[in-house]
This record gives structure tokens, C-alpha cells and sequence, in this order.
């Protein structure tokens, strides 16, 4: 409902106020002025009875019983009683028919006093009647007796005059009650809603403007507190990474943050939608129910992009449960983390199991005393390439553990990567030539910031593998360039190159393409991980290309600064 039509509503209320008002007025008024006429009427017809009386007795007692045959006036009725009650003379019945009127209140009175007036109903006339008694000379009584229909003839008369009156005065009060109405309402009509103490208003409104104004001024600070808090609350919820979504009793959307449409994947919804066009997973709805039942819940949903965690809470009050607030979660990494961390464990103990059982085997064989000098060389050999090989596998590990902790790379400093390249260079000389491949450093002084043993971790790990898995005479060529103020090292291989489906999962740790040639060359599979977490921590991004049978080639692109995540 509008503002003007409440206004209207209120005009009309006041104008039928006045007006019930003053027609209740007119009304009481009317009642009391014919009250009023009436019993000056009655008054007047008293007088007027007693001067009649007095007429009448004068004429009886002049002419008698003829005098009173002789009274026209029919309204009126004349009785004449004996000093005994008995009727002697009555002008409307048969005297001598009539009961004795001693008993009556105007005879008696008119005995004792020598007048006297009643009002009763008429048992003969049925009527109510006005009685008037005086005592004569001779002793007997002179009663005249007036109906009151004769009053309210009279003050009929008067009604006409009365209505018109009346009439005229409700007209009045009609247009009385418009004008006040207006009056009345006007002011109010032009309170401005912005500055209502401003207006200009009569003092029986004032304290109304007043408390208006206060009533604005406090539900102004109230909505502005409001819209500081939802301000903050956006503020907050929009930044989360965690989504929140609030559902009411009907399982519609109240609320809900950029991150919760992220992490369900999910488009805007519309306004008044229901929860379940956000996700309709197992997971989800059965979260929504129980929160709507008043229970609690918590577990793990996948989703296109990851693993979400989502959790339910029912949002109650003294009734019961009144909506439903859900709480999303990412916890994609911290799931793969822990995928990682089983597969780490149970590949670390495969990786330990084997080299340790070859060195128990042929400990065990030695031990016996069955083994001759000759084959105690060979095993001795054996023991000692497994052990090399298991302290090989244990040194990469302690290397990855650092590297997760973040340990060794704190320590900036200025490093040349061509001097830490020809020293690499010089380290996997012999296992090149034992191969027959040759090995190329190019390029000149490269300075990079960052944390000189990561870095020398980097190129050796990639430079070992590039022999490692080279062929036969093959070449490994490491190139150090500049481009865009980053400084490129590219190391690339004329070995057996990696399968393109297995090109994305070479930095895994243990992931070996060809397991068993692995184990020949003595690999542990952990080498490209530390060059990953290794590169990760100095600030440089790390890319490779590879082709089947033709090679591989791996590009470290170093950022300006040390820890600076490369956007290349």
C-alpha cells in the first residue's frame, strides 16, 4: 500500500470521525430539546388546566350541569365527584356506571389540599392521562382530564422545524468536518520524509514530527550499521577461498560467496532457486537434509577439477531449524598430498626392499662358508654396487624431504650457472666417456639468484638422466642463454626419449617409463622430482620436450630475482 493511499485512508477515517461526532451531537441535543419542549408543554397544559378548572367550577356552580354539556372541547374530559367518591357528572361515560374515585391520587389530594395532580393510565381510556382535581365551594371536586397525545400533537408541530434544523445542521457539519479533515491532514501530507522536523506543522503534531525524525536519524544509523556489516561480511566471504552457501527452511538460496559457484563449478543462479541447482551430487543434497534435520555433516565430494570437502551445519533457533549452512573446502592438494605420501611410502619401501634383499642374499651365501675365494670378489662387488645404490636411493630421499620442507632455500646468492655447469660437467665426465657420449657445456657467465646447492641439484640431476638414459655414443649438449631479462639453462639428449603419454608424469617420484632398464642404470627415480620442487623453490619454471627414440630435451627458464615464480 502506497504512501498516498494510507493518506487517503486516514482523511476518510478522520472526516467519518468528525462527522459521527457531531451527528452523535445533534442527535443527544435533538433528544434533550424535545425533553425539554415536552415537559414545557406538560407545564403549560397544567397551567393551562388549573385556569380551566377554575372556568369550569365557575360555570357549574352558575348554570350547573348545563354549563358543562356546553363544553365543546372533546380533547379534554370533566368529571365532577362528591366529597364520598361517588361520580356525579362525567362528559365522556355514564356517571352512575362509574367505580368510586375516592382512591384516586388527585381527589385525595384535593380533599387534603384543595388541588391536586396525578399521571396514570386511564383504565377506561387505555391511555395515559394528565389529571387535574380542585376542591369546590359546595364541596365536591372538579376533575379535568387531559390525554397526552395532546403534547405530542404539540411537539409533532414542532418536529418539521426541528428536521429542518436538523438537516441543515448535519450539512454544516459535513462541510465543517471536509474542512477540518483537510486542515487536519494537509500538515502531515507535507512532512518531508527526508528533514521531518523541518516542516512547518501545528504544535499538536510536533511531538509526532519529532519522534519521527528521531525514529529516521536512528533507523538511518541502523541501516548504515547494517549495510558497514554486510559490507565486511561480503568483503570477507568474497575473498575466502572456502564457498559458504546459506539455504532457508524450503531449501532456497539466501546466500552465497564467488567461491562456492568456483568450487562447484557451478553458474549464477537466479533469484529464489533452490540450493540443489548448485549441485545435485549425493554428497550435497544428503549435506543440505541433514542440516535441515538439525545434524551435522562432513565428508568429501569430487568434482570436475578436484576434491572438496563439504560440510553441513543446520542454522537454528529456539523453534528449531530454520536453514541449512554449508561450508565447501578444496582440499584437492592436501588429498593428493596424501595419495602421494602412501605411493611415496610403499615406493620407498620397494625401492629399499630390493637392494637390502640382494645384500642379505649374497651376505647370507658368504656367511655360510660355501662361497669360493673367487665368487666372494663377485659378491663382494655385488654387496658394494647395492649398497652404493642404497645410499644413492636414501641421499635422493633426505634431498626430496628437504626440498618439501622448504629447507636450502632461503640462502640467496649470486650464482653462475655456466661454472656450476662445467662443474657438473667435470663430476659425470667418466660415466659419459664409459659410454662413449660426449658432453657439451655452450654459452658464457649467467648470473641467477638463488640457493647454490638447489641450483647445482638442477643441473646435475638433469645432466645424470641425460646420460643416463642416453645411447650408445649419443651426445648431451647443455645451452645457457638469455631472453626478456630471464636466463635460460636447456639440456637435451640423443637418447631414448619418453612416450608422449607418459611425458606429464616423469616429474612423479619413482616414476620410471622402463622400469627394469632403470634398475640397470642404477636410477632411482626420484631425479626429476628434486629438479621440480628444487626449481620450484629458486623461482624458475621447468618445461620438457621429448620424442620417442630421438631424445629429450629439458628447459629451466630462471626468473629476475630469487623466488620470483617466472611467468614464462
Amino acid at each position: 500500500m502506497t504512501g498516498i493511499r494510507k493518506v487517503e485512508i486516514m482523511s476518510r477515517k478522520i472526516f467519518r470521525a468528525i462527522c459521527l461526532v457531531s451527528f452523535a451531537v445533534l442527535a443527544v441535543t435533538m433528544l434533550f430539546l424535545s425533553g425539554i419542549m415536552t415537559r414545557a408543554y406538560e407545564k403549560q397544559l397544567m397551567t393551562e388546566m388549573q385556569t380551566e378548572t377554575d372556568y369550569l367550577i365557575y360555570g357549574y356552580g352558575t348554570e350547573g350541569k348545563v354549563f358543562l354539556d356546553g363544553v365543546k372541547d372533546v380533547n379534554k374530559r370533566i368529571t365532577v365527584i362528591s366529597t364520598d367518591g361517588t361520580v356525579i357528572y362525567d362528559n365522556r361515560a355514564d356517571s352512575e356506571a362509574m367505580e368510586n374515585h375516592l382512591e384516586r391520587e388527585e381527589v385525595k389530594s384535593a380533599l387534603e389540599k384543595g388541588y391536586g395532580f396525578s399521571t396514570r393510565l386511564s383504565p377506561t381510556l387505555s391511555i395515559k392521562t394528565i389529571y387535574y382535581a380542585k376542591l369546590m365551594e359546595n364541596g365536591n371536586i372538579m376533575r379535568l382530564a387531559v390525554t397526552e397525545s395532546i403534547v405530542y400533537k404539540l411537539v409533532k408541530e414542532s418536529l418539521p422545524p426541528l428536521v429542518s434544523t436538523a438537516i441543515l445542521t448535519v450539512i454544516a457539519a459535513a462541510l465543517l468536518a471536509h474542512r477540518a479533515t483537510d486542515s487536519i491532514v494537509k500538515p502531515i501530507n507535507c512532512i518531508d520524509p527526508e528533514n521531518p522536523e523541518a516542516s512547518d506543522v501545528y504544535d499538536e503534531i510536533s511531538p509526532l514530527v519529532y519522534n519521527l525524525g528521531k525514529q529516521k536519524r536512528l533507523l538511518k544509523n541502523q541501516i548504515e550499521q547494517a549495510q558497514q556489516k554486510e559490507k565486511e561480511f561480503s568483503l570477507i566471504t568474497d575473498n575466502m577461498e572456502e564457498g559458504i552457501i546459506i539455504a532457508d527452511s524450503n531449501k532456497k538460496i539466501i546466500f552465497y560467496n564467488p567461491a562456492a559457484l568456483t568450487l562447484l563449478e557451478s553458474k549464477e543462479p537466479t533469484e529464489n532457486s533452490s540450493v540443489y541447482t548448485l549441485n545435485r551430487s549425493g554428497v550435497f543434497r544428503n549435506a543440505v537434509e541433514k542440516a535441515l534435520m538439525g545434524e551435522m555433516s562432513d565428508e568429501l565430494m569430487r568434482t570436475g577439477k578436484g576434491i572438496c570437502r563439504v560440510i553441513g551445519s543446520p542454522s537454528t533457533e529456539s523453534t528449531g531449524s530454520v536453514g541449512a549452512v554449508i561450508i565447501l573446502i578444496d582440499v584437492t592438494e592436501t588429498e593428493e598430498r596424501e595419495q602421494l605420501r602412501r605411493e611415496f611410502t610403499a615406493n620407498v619401501s620397494h625401492e629399499l626392499k630390493t637392494p637390502l634383499t640382494s645384500i642379505s642374499g649374497f651376505a647370507e651365501l658368504m656367511k655360510s662358508g660355501t662361497v669360493g675365494a673367487k665368487d666372494v670378489k663377485e659378491f663382494s662387488a655385488v654387496i658394494y654396487d647395492e649398497a652404493q645404490r642404497l645410499i644413492t636411493l636414501v641421499n635422493d630421499i633426505i634431498k626430496l624431504s628437504e626440498l618439501d620442507d622448504g629447507r636450502k632455500g632461503d640462502d640467496s646468492e649470486l650464482v653462475d650457472l655456466f661454472e656450476v655447469s662445467k662443474e657438473v660437467q667435470k663430476i659425470l665426465e667418466r660415466p659419459a666417456k664409459e659410454k662413449g657420449i660426449e658432453f657439451v657445456v655452450s654459452g658464457e657467465e649467467r648470473f641467477v639468484h638463488g640457493n647454490r646447492r638447489l641450483i647445482f641439484d638442477i643441473v646435475y640431476n638433469l645432466c645424470d638422466n641425460a646420460i643416463k638414459y642416453n645411447k650408445e655414443n649419443g651426445r648431451v649438449i647443455v645451452k645457457l642463454k638469455n631472453q626478456a631479462k630471464k636466463t635460460i639453462l636447456e639440456v637435451s639428449d640423443t637418447g631414448i626419449g619418453i612416450p608422449e603419454k607418459d611425458i606429464e608424469r616423469v616429474f612423479e617420484r619413482f616414476y620410471r617409463v622402463d622400469k627394469n632398464r632403470s634398475r640397470e642404470i642404477g636410477g632411482t627415480g626420484l631425479g626429476l622430482s628434486i629438479v621440480k620442487h628444487a626449481a620450484r623453490l629458486t623461482g624458475a619454471v621447468v618445461k620438457l620436450e621429448s620424442k620417442e627414440g630421438e631424445g629429450t630435451t629439458v628447459t629451466v627458464i630462471f626468473g629476475e630475482k630469487s623466488g620470483e615464480q617466472s611467468d614464462f
